[in-house]
């Protein structure tokens, strides 16, 4: 889980006084989060359909020291204006790390970064095909589906892998 969320909380930041600008193709998605998530904080930062990069940051914060409080030496880790997280591997420390996204980060984090990186809502995996188009990293009949076989536990495609440094730059800012 700590490495899918690492993956994921990479991108750009609004200020950290201004809420997101969220287009009402998040709406669904915001509102479904809201009715799901059942931990206190998630659900205070949800209830008004708006995430703020103060609330995404006090998220992270709480997550982590939530971890320390309970001896797990992790840590956040900048990637871009996101955070990833390094922490031991080991089944005590997954499962305090479980315990603690789910009580400060659920859905919080992950729709934060979605929100962020693609702020209207448009097909993930067509976005980061274009951009890699773009980058020319890869020829133009590269598409969402080619980009699909380089995520994890499907066959890379070409010298394209997920660890690339154009992959990276594409997942900070898929417009770029």
């Amino acid at each position: 889980m700590a490495a899918s969320i690492a993956l994921l909380l990479a991108g750009c930041v609004a200020p950290q006084d201004e809420p997101l600008a969220i287009s009402e193709a998040w709406k669904p998605q915001l509102r479904e989060l809201q009715r799901t998530v059942t931990a206190e904080f998630p659900t205070q930062v949800l209830e008004d359909l708006v995430i703020t990069p103060a609330e995404y940051e006090e998220a992270t914060n709480r997550y982590v020291s939530c971890m320390q409080d309970q001896g797990i030496d992790a840590a956040k880790v900048p990637e871009g204006s996101f955070y990833g997280f390094s922490m031991p591997t080991s089944s005590t420390a997954e499962a305090i790390e479980a315990d603690c996204y789910q009580e400060f980060m659920d859905g919080i984090a992950v729709m934060y970064v979605s929100i962020t990186t693609n702020p209207a809502n448009e097909d993930f995996f067509a976005l980061m095909a274009e951009c890699l188009v773009r980058s020319g990293v890869v020829g133009q009949e590269f598409d969402a589906e080619a980009y699909l076989a380089l995520e994890p536990g499907l066959p890379a495609s070409g010298t394209v892998t997920l660890d690339s440094p154009e992959v990276t730059a594409c997942r900070l800012d898929p417009s770029q």
